[in-house]
């Protein structure tokens, strides 16, 4: 019997650009996508096991379909929201505070371009273009989101802000606790504050209610 080795793939999950990187290399370890900054990674594992016996029978083992749909980038959206609300139970430090913020930035961007994957699913899921974005533009959490994901990309706003304003952040360190340490970020915008982790979690939740009000989910 011979076995093929297994190969591993590493993308961005925020933009899906493909990383030379090792598929095993730890957080704190990584560097930012050289497109978005994002610090999240999507491993595409690709097995062939052929099986040779005397009798001459052979065998090739695939991987099914890993097509990222919607639902796919929704699941990826709700378990690195989970992730980020998580306390961190590592050491607290410069390194690992600011691998803190990448991700949440790296969630933002993510989380916003939820509309590009709606948006091309367009023909199954019945909900035009418009509606998607007609919905973005009337929820002032997305709005929002938008302008966080597009200053992260950009570094700057590359077209009017969609909120109205344009939003800046800082952050200020982490608050520990007995179960581990919350990255601050506070995000300032039209003259209020909002914290960065909860702020996620209110993205998510906007997100979940035009998908119930379009019977995507329950």
């Amino acid at each position: 019997m011979t076995m093929d080795d297994t190969e591993h793939s590493v993308f961005c999950s925020s933009c899906g650009s493909p990383l030379d990187q090792p598929a095993n290399l730890p957080v704190e370890e990584r560097t930012p996508c050289p497109i978005c900054g994002s610090m999240s990674r999507q491993i595409n594992v690709t097995c062939t096991d052929n099986l040779k016996f005397t009798d001459g029978l052979s065998m090739e083992l695939t991987p099914g379909t890993q097509a990222r749909d919607w639902r796919q980038r929704w699941i990826e959206i709700q378990e690195h929201l989970k992730r980020l609300l998580a306390p961190h139970s590592g050491p607290m430090s410069a390194a690992s505070i600011q691998n803190a913020n990448h991700d949440l930035h790296s969630f933002f961007v993510q989380a916003y371009h939820l509309k590009d994957s709606l948006i091309h699913d367009a023909g199954t899921t019945g909900v035009p273009k418009t509606t998607i974005e007609n919905a973005i533009k009337a929820d002032p959490h997305l709005t929002l989101l938008a302008d966080l994901a597009n200053l992260d990309k950009h570094g700057k706003l590359s077209k009017a802000p969609r909120s109205g304003d344009i939003p800046t952040w800082d952050v200020s360190g982490a608050s520990d606790g007995d179960s581990g340490w919350r990255l601050s970020l506070t995000i300032r915008h039209k003259g209020k504050t909002h914290d960065g982790l909860n702020f996620a979690d209110e993205v998510v939740s906007a997100w979940a209610r035009h998908l119930r009000r379009w019977a995507l989910i329950t």
